[in-house]
């Protein structure tokens, strides 16, 4: 689940044995596949499609909703650092647009597409 999460991590060895905490930001759960339908306040996979996935060079992204605007990309890796991000205009219910990847290491990504203000969560993953 999202949210800021402590953990502690205890190791031992023969010369002693020592205790950190770490805090952790969680961006989203894996799999995560929504984005507002237009107007209805219905969250559904059915109106985006992100392809192909894995994905080597680039990765297109399709959105058929009654929403338009200013819509935001962004590009998590899985330590939860943005890596990417990119602005666009949807001005209308039918967008498709390209995102290049191969500059992306081989790994899993967190793609968040903000339309207004309605989030979008897909993992995506990097391979060569």
């Amino acid at each position: 689940m999202p949210g800021d999460y402590d953990i502690v991590m205890q190791m031992s060895n023969p010369c002693g044995s020592s205790r950190d905490t770490f805090k952790v930001a969680v961006i989203a759960p894996p799999n995560v596949s929504s984005i507002l339908d237009g107007g209805t306040g219905i969250i559904s996979q059915k109106t985006t499609n992100i392809f192909p996935n894995p994905a080597n060079s680039e990765i297109t992204i399709q959105i058929s909703n009654k929403r338009t605007g200013r819509l935001i990309c962004n590009i998590y890796h899985s330590s939860g650092s943005r890596v990417k991000s990119y602005a666009f205009n949807k001005p209308q219910k039918e967008f498709t647009t390209n995102i290049p990847v191969h500059d992306l290491y081989p790994g899993s990504y967190i793609m968040e597409m903000i339309l207004n203000d309605k989030r979008f969560y897909q993992t995506i993953i990097v391979e060569r």
